[in-house]
């Protein structure tokens, strides 16, 4: 290296110096001047002597000095300076890579060893061991764009991709995974998911959820926190379901029924065919026009004991004729003559005999048919034919 000069003050001699410590005199008076050995250490780094350059590091430099010629040196393979530079800065991080990167040689030696392989191909290991470790050592250096980089010129878009994934980078993940043929992009979003799940952003996490295609995960990760918009989320989340994933569907339907969400829970019900959900929504509604049309729509369907509160609330409302009806297709003969025999009795009391005999006639055709019913099943258990001519 060339040498350097270092100014002293006016009449200053020198009369001595120990490492790069310069004692003189300046007149009556001993002083000592430090000389700095940095352009001297990086000259020799510039050279990739790094045994020279930690020996003159050894005389005085700064914390970052001794940091860059530990990585220097660890990028350059002198893994023996690189480890004792590390030692002085007690940077345990960079002491267990160090360990990594050797233990990694050794194995891929030993694995060639044992293999037989050519000189050649166990060379290009070695290459491809040396090319890993320079991404390593840039990725703890903070560098991870770098560092995905050389991983992927390396051969190991994987480990760029895993690299991202443990700083939470997802977008970054994806942009590596896209260029990997054993990268699952959609266990990546799942992954996503998860991450989002476990810091309590439910939203981010039932979308990455659907991204995925795992749309009862998305939907049970919103019925479950109910924050504020989870309308809205999870309307999305049951329009994006196909129709196959009932699973899904039924969180979601059954959420907004419970919620009063009817509109969207009658969207999803219909979207899911599940025609006995929507009836019980629209009995829990006393929407009974659009229950007798759906019951209409898809007879034989249904129970008939769904019928039992409509009759009820016809009553409630004077139509006795109706709900006479609504209780016969209820199965329920008795609650229907019961109603019978208070109207003709309240038809009789008000002296409205028309309706009184009307109510009679009512009467006594239930009470045949219910002899006649009866008539049936009593030959039926006795083993007789059923019509009069047997």
């Amino acid at each position: 290296l060339p040498a350097t000069a270092q100014t002293l003050e006016a009449g200053a001699r020198v009369v001595g110096f120990r490492g790069a410590r310069v004692t003189y005199l300046q007149g009556a008076a001993v002083k000592t001047l430090q000389i700095s050995q940095i352009p001297a250490m990086h000259g020799f780094l510039h050279q990739k002597a790094f045994a020279r350059a930690y020996d003159i590091a050894a005389l005085g430099v700064t914390r970052a000095d001794w940091r860059a010629l530990g990585v220097a040196a660890l990028q350059g393979s002198a893994m023996q300076t690189a480890r004792q530079c590390f030692r002085r800065l007690r940077d345990f991080r960079f002491l267990e890579l160090i360990d990594h990167i050797e233990a990694r040689r050794a194995a891929v030696e030993a694995e060639a060893l044992g293999q037989g392989v050519s000189r050649l191909a166990l060379q290009e290991s070695l290459d491809k061991c040396e090319a890993l470790a320079r991404a390593e050592v840039l990725a703890y250096q903070g560098k991870y764009q770098e560092a995905g980089k050389a991983f992927s010129r390396a051969g190991e878009v994987d480990m760029a991709v895993q690299l991202f994934v443990d700083l939470r980078k997802w977008e970054e993940a994806k942009v590596f995974a896209a260029n990997s043929s054993t990268v699952d992009l959609r266990e990546l979003t799942r992954r996503q998911a998860k991450w989002a799940e476990e810091i309590s952003d439910w939203k981010a996490a039932s979308e990455m959820y659907v991204n995925a295609g795992e749309f009862a995960k998305a939907a049970a990760i919103i019925t479950e926190r109910l924050g504020e918009g989870w309308e809205a989320a999870l309307a999305e989340v049951a329009e994006a379901c196909p129709r196959a994933e009932t699973e899904a569907l039924t969180i979601c339907g059954r959420t907004f029924a419970e919620q009063g969400e009817f509109d969207h829970a009658k969207d999803v019900f219909v979207k899911l065919g599940d025609w006995s959900a929507l009836m019980q929504l629209y009995v829990s509604q006393q929407d009974w026009d659009a229950a007798v049309k759906l019951s209409e729509e898809h007879e034989g369907e249904f129970d008939s004991s769904m019928f039992l509160p409509y009759a009820v609330w016809l009553a409630l409302q004077d139509r006795f004729d109706d709900a006479l009806r609504a209780y016969g297709k209820a199965g329920r003969p008795d609650l229907s003559f019961k109603l019978m025999e208070q109207l003709t009795l309240n038809a009789v009391l008000e002296g409205r005999f028309k309706d009184a005999a009307y109510y009679y006639h009512l009467l006594s055709e239930e009470t045949l048919r219910g002899l006649a019913e009866g008539g049936l099943a009593a030959r039926a258990a006795a083993g007789l034919p059923l019509d009069d001519g047997g």
